[in-house]
């Protein structure tokens, strides 16, 4: 087990003790952004695609 309050070496992790875990964010490339907003952009496009289709079906 990992020591209280101590960052776990290797990691962008702490532990904080009862399982739990503090994770610091990580500075993204601009490569990783880029497909990050792509990625996000198909999500949005996909739940407005689902709530179509239920409006479609609800009525």
């Amino acid at each position: 087990m990992h020591e209280v309050n101590k960052r776990i070496e290797e990691t962008n992790a702490t532990y904080l003790g009862a399982g739990m875990y503090l994770f610091e964010p990580q500075p993204l490339t601009s490569e990783q952004k880029a497909a990050f907003k792509q990625e996000m952009a198909a999500l949005r496009r996909r739940i407005q695609e689902a709530k179509e289709r239920l409006k479609q079906e609800v009525c």
